[in-house]
């Protein structure tokens, strides 16, 4: 599998607009199950194109979660990867996107998903366990960025940290997308689509190895009014 999120700029990020969820406190369980797809790999198993695979599958949960399902072509967070990379000879040999970047781009031309095109507003999350949860229930999931280890590259069923435990080397940057959690404890997991699957994380785990989080708000996608 491939990674393919690269560094965030940090002064880049404490500038950007932001949801501030203060003392608001999330709900103390999050489920969408009953709103659920699979998620796509679209290519991020050949290709660093994590940020465009996490935000398609981030926009299908949001569409689910309003009572609707997207009609994705399998080739589309590869088409969009190639275009904003300005169509590179080998995308193979490519080292991946700025998750900041990749949402400017969509904001400039944006987001391709099937026949049609969608504009979402993004705002960067503290990385608090608060705010990330809130944004969760908030924007129906979350755009986040990860430093990977070499422990979670293993076939491990839950993405977790135990102390005193040697999880090895950084081996790079990967954009995930977010969906829900069982509860806000350290032990507790929250549901990250990645490589075409759905993968527990604590929310132990979440705090060792999330450098970014960002959240979309995609006025196409909400509920139709009754």
């Amino acid at each position: 599998m491939r990674l393919g999120r690269l560094a965030a700029d940090p002064i880049r990020l404490d500038i950007a607009p932001r949801h501030l969820f203060g003392a608001q406190l999330p709900p103390p369980t999050l489920d969408f199950r009953d709103k659920d797809f699979q998620p796509g790999l679209y290519g991020n198993d050949l290709y660093p194109n994590c940020t465009f695979v996490s935000l398609t599958n981030y926009m299908r949960g949001v569409a689910k979660c309003n009572g609707f399902a997207l009609s994705v072509i399998d080739s589309d967070a590869l088409t969009g990867y190639d275009e904003f990379l300005g169509r590179p000879p080998d995308l193979a040999l490519t080292e991946g996107a700025n998750m900041q970047d990749v949402l400017d781009y969509q904001a400039d031309n944006k987001f391709q998903v099937g026949k049609n095109y969608w504009l979402g507003i993004p705002r960067v999350i503290e990385l608090d366990r608060n705010s990330l949860a809130s944004s969760l229930a908030a924007f129906k999931g979350g755009y986040w960025g990860v430093m990977l280890r070499e422990r979670d590259m293993e076939n491990n069923p839950v993405w977790d940290v135990v102390d005193g435990r040697d999880d090895g080397r950084e081996v790079g940057g990967h954009a995930i997308n977010a969906r829900d959690y069982t509860g806000l404890s350290d032990e507790n997991t929250v549901r990250i689509g990645t490589w075409g699957d759905w993968k527990p994380a604590t929310w132990a785990w979440i705090a060792d190895r999330l450098e970014e989080a960002h959240a979309v708000a995609w006025p196409q996608l909400k509920s139709a009014p009754i």
